[in-house]
C-alpha cells in the first residue's frame, strides 16, 4: 500500500506488554496506580563511566539508525511516488526558514489553540518576574560592581571607545527621537557637571590630561587650576553627544 509524505514522521510509541502489543488505557491506569508510592530501585544512584559510555553509544546508534531509515524512506517515495515526493518536497522547502510566525497553517494552528485562565495567569506571572525591575539591594550590587570596574582604566578607555564610535556611527541617533536625544544630552551634561564638582574626580582628569600627550591643546594646559579646568570642560563640551553651544562650566 502507498504511503504518503506523512511516512516521513516516525510513528508514535506507546509502552508494550510482555506480547508485544500495546498497553490499553485501563491497564495502563492500573499499573500507575501500582507503582505509585514505590520508590525506584535507581533513585540517588548515579551511572558509572561504564555505563555513560554505553548508553552514549546506543542513542547515537540509535539516532543513526532513524536517520537511515528516514532517507531510505525518502528515497523510496522518491523512485516509486514522485508527485507525493515533490509536493512534499516543495511544501518543506517553501517554509524553510520561515518565522513561524508568518507560517499561515501555524497562524491558523494558534487561531484555533485554547488557553485556560489558569495557564495565562502562571504565563503573566512568570513574564512580571522576569521583567520586574530590580530590588534595591540589587541595584546596589550592580552599581558597586559597575564602579569597580570602572577603576580599571583599559576597561573605561575601551568602554567610552565604544560609545563614541557607536554615536558617530548613527545607530543611536536612528532609534531615538530629536527629544529623546535632547534629553539625553542635557543628562550627560549635568551628570558631568556634578561629576566635577569632586575634587578628587578633578585633579585626577588634570593629571590624566597633563599626562596625555595627543590631548591637551598647543602648548599644553595652563599651570593654574582655574584655566585649566576650563580648557578641559570647553573640551569635553565640544566632544559628540553634546548639543551645539552647550558646554559644561
Amino acid at each position: 500500500m502507498a504511503r504518503g509524505p506523512e511516512a516521513l514522521a516516525e510513528p508514535p510509541r506507546f509502552p508494550l506488554d510482555r506480547t508485544g502489543r500495546a498497553h490499553t488505557e485501563e491497564s495502563r491506569a492500573k499499573i500507575s496506580a501500582a507503582n505509585k508510592g514505590n520508590v525506584p530501585w535507581n533513585r540517588g544512584r548515579k551511572h558509572s563511566e561504564e555505563t555513560r559510555r554505553k548508553i552514549a553509544e546506543a542513542t547515537r546508534n540509535a539516532m543513526l539508525a532513524r536517520k537511515e531509515r528516514q532517507a531510505a524512506e525518502r528515497e523510496r517515495m522518491r523512485l516509486e511516488e514522485p508527485e507525493q515526493y515533490a509536493e512534499a518536497h516543495a511544501r518543506a522547502s517553501a517554509h524553510l526558514g520561515e518565522p513561524p510566525a508568518e507560517d499561515p497553517e501555524y497562524r491558523a494552528r494558534r487561531a484555533k489553540a485554547t488557553v485556560s485562565n489558569e495557564t495565562r495567569k502562571r504565563l503573566s506571572e512568570a513574564m512580571k518576574a522576569k521583567w520586574s525591575s530590580h530590588s534595591a539591594e540589587r541595584r546596589l550590587k550592580i552599581a558597586e560592581a559597575i564602579r569597580r570596574k570602572w577603576q580599571d582604566p583599559d576597561y573605561r578607555n575601551k568602554t567610552v571607545l565604544g560609545i563614541r564610535l557607536a554615536h558617530k556611527s548613527g545607530r543611536y541617533a536612528e532609534r531615538m527621537s530629536p527629544e529623546a536625544t535632547a534629553e539625553w544630552k542635557s543628562k550627560i551634561s549635568s551628570s558631568m557637571r556634578e561629576r566635577w564638582q569632586d575634587k578628587m574626580y578633578r585633579d585626577q582628569q588634570l593629571r590624566s590630561a597633563q599626562g596625555r600627550p595627543s590631548r591637551p591643546p598647543v602648548g599644553g594646559l595652563p599651570s593654574n587650576e582655574p584655566d585649566a579646568i576650563a580648557m578641559i570642560l570647553k573640551g569635553v563640551g565640544e566632544l559628540p553627544g553634546f548639543a551645539d553651544g552647550q558646554k559644561l562650566e
